[in-house]
């Protein structure tokens, strides 16, 4: 995530819509908590090691099914956040991908932007899973 010349981000980074949700992001990407009000909405809590539950994986088929998670440590993607929200770009097995959570503004909801794309010379088979830890 980007930091600020004149003072360093204070990690985790605070994100909060008009409809009173607020979203917790640690600096490797990974939602640390989710609010609605006083509701919390997640029960387990991301952190600097581990990540957390809530994440969404870019699985590829082939042979195999292969999986990456796009949040948290072990993601291959690059972190930003600004007044809109997070955003994870990165490229994992030929497959380039942009992943943004935007609040929305009137109704306590959230949503995953998520483009895709293949950067490889053949066709190729993939799908997202999204994981949701609710308290």
């Amino acid at each position: 995530m980007p930091t600020s010349t004149s003072s360093p981000t204070v990690y985790p980074v605070h994100s909060a819509s008009p409809s009173g949700l607020q979203v917790q992001v640690n600096a490797n990407g990974s939602i640390r908590r989710m609010d609605y009000r006083d509701l919390l909405l997640n029960l387990f809590l991301g952190n600097e090691v581990e990540g957390g539950p809530t994440n969404i994986y870019l699985r590829r088929h082939g042979i195999a099914i292969e999986a990456v998670p796009i949040l948290g440590p072990r993601s291959p993607a690059v972190f930003s956040l600004d007044q809109q929200g997070l955003t994870a770009r990165g490229e994992w097995n030929g497959i380039r991908f942009t992943a943004s959570l935007r609040l929305a503004a009137s109704a306590p909801a959230w949503f995953w932007h998520v483009i895709l794309e293949n950067a490889g010379h053949a066709a190729a088979t993939v799908d997202l899973i999204y994981a949701q830890d609710v308290a």
